[in-house]
């Protein structure tokens, strides 16, 4: 099957394929992309709210080619297909909701994802640690998760071709983050997002504690391999990982216009 006939059934707009070596694709996208790297800041009273708005230290121009294997491109297109209704749906929600068994596990454990030691900070209560930061928690020994920030820039695979088809499906930016924990870790203290999150749970399993009504108690969910959960950003939460954890984040900015060529 030649790569057009392949992109052609993703139908992604914006995304044109230029060349094909092998099973290699190349696509010329229409838009620029600009990946950001996750910030925190802090409410008077403490809460803190974590925001996509810091630049790449790192920036590539990801508003020329982008390239992935064929095989790529039938993934992302399962991948979006039972994602893509859930973020539609339910946009406006304001209470996070669970779908379990959205993939089969044992699919998801074979979906190549960035190396693990490339992460790009490590997070816990306080905030987001990079560089000599992070070296320093490193050091005393202190549990963090480890984040793997704007994959789908950063890097290139079927979770670009994702955020890609989910970018022009929401007409906002949206862009990919990959989690990584170890079991007992309770790092990520309660907190909001700046963004609707589409949350995969690729292995493992997390514990999630959300306040979602002022002055109610808050309720706690479990994700599993294969589950899916849609959280809002007007919900407070926690996360604690009883087992070693992999989820991804499609991180949907619907106060981030999408980007539009000149």
């Amino acid at each position: 099957m030649s790569g057009m006939a392949i992109i052609d059934r993703l139908d992604i707009p914006g995304a044109t394929v230029v060349r094909q070596d092998g099973s290699l694709l190349t696509l010329r996208l229409d838009s620029p992309r600009m990946g950001h790297d996750c910030s925190t800041r802090y409410d008077e009273d403490g809460t803190n709210h974590h925001d996509h708005e810091t630049p790449l230290d790192d920036p590539v121009d990801y508003s020329g080619d982008l390239t992935v294997r064929a095989w790529d491109v039938p993934v992302a297109k399962e991948f979006f297909e039972r994602i893509s209704s859930i973020a539609v749906t339910n946009a406006d929600a304001h209470e996070a909701i669970h779908f379990p068994g959205m993939f089969d596990p044992l699919w998801l454990s074979r979906l190549p994802l960035p190396p693990s030691e490339r992460s790009t900070s490590l997070t816990n209560y306080e905030g987001f640690w990079r560089g000599d930061d992070a070296d320093a928690y490193k050091d005393v020994g202190a549990r963090l998760t480890r984040v793997h920030e704007s994959i789908d820039t950063r890097h290139s695979g079927w979770y670009s071709l994702v955020a890609l088809h989910l970018e022009h499906l929401m007409d906002c930016q949206v862009r990919s983050d990959m989690y990584q924990s170890s079991d007992g870790d309770d790092s990520l203290h309660p907190h909001f997002d700046n963004w609707l999150g589409l949350i995969t749970q690729m292995s493992g399993e997390k514990v999630w504690t959300l306040w979602e009504a002022p002055g109610q108690p808050p309720r706690q969910l479990i994700t599993r391999a294969g589950d899916v959960l849609l959280m809002p950003k007007t919900v407070k939460h926690a996360v604690s990982t009883p087992d070693s954890s992999t989820h991804l984040v499609f991180t949907i900015m619907q106060h981030k216009p999408l980007l539009r060529s000149a």
